[in-house]
């Protein structure tokens, strides 16, 4: 008989206990399982293709993972998480949208911007795990950080333009923890910058 022992720290997916009886076709969701003396560690990873699937529906081309504009590395992974470097919403090296909100860039269009800071980011990600999206577990934490005119609250509202497309692309792996910071000033004058936390399978 296979039984599923309690299990803290797990993501979204199933904690209920099961029972397989003997004879029967195992089939396991996310957990770990009792078999007599045996513990097999069981998880559902990130299908490569859906996740291939629904950036191409997303109408987004990861770019290359974006260069250090000082002196840091892209990222850092350790204990199995990938801590990516503040990415700003740019492209070929260039950021596209810059200024503070709402008196340079109004709130929908820095929501655009974060967005792209995000599929920076997730260039970055990328990168971390050799194109192999199967070794990612979901996102952890995401950190959005928008160039504020004094009084400005509605950082979140653009944040959301991050966190939406992470669920569009990741599902419930896609839910994270997030700060959402207003800032005097960000690097090149950019109107946001994202970072992000990744929990990854390590090799």
């Amino acid at each position: 008989m296979f039984s599923r022992a309690p299990l803290t720290g797990m993501t979204s997916f199933d904690r209920h206990c099961k029972v397989v009886q003997d004879g029967k076709e195992p089939s396991f969701s996310d957990g770990i399982y009792a078999v007599g003396r045996i513990t097999i560690k069981v998880r559902r990873s990130q299908d490569m293709s859906l996740i291939d699937e629904n950036l191409k529906q997303l109408g987004i081309m990861l770019p290359a993972a974006p260069k250090p504009v000082a002196a840091y590395i892209p990222y850092v992974e350790a204990g199995g998480l990938v801590y990516v470097s503040g990415q700003l919403p740019s492209r070929d090296g260039k950021v596209l949208y810059s200024g503070s909100v709402p008196k340079a860039v109004d709130i929908a269009t820095a929501r655009e911007a974060a967005r792209l800071a995000t599929i920076n980011a997730l260039a970055v990600v990328r990168e971390a795990v050799n194109a192999d999206w199967s070794r990612v577990i979901r996102m952890v934490r995401l950190g959005v950080f928008v160039q504020s005119d004094p009084g400005f609250d509605q950082q979140p509202q653009i944040a959301n333009g991050a966190s939406d497309l992470l669920l569009s692309i990741f599902g419930d792996a896609g839910r994270h923890a997030r700060a959402a910071v207003g800032a005097a000033a960000l690097p090149l004058n950019a109107v946001v910058e994202v970072e992000l936390i990744v929990q990854i399978e390590p090799i």
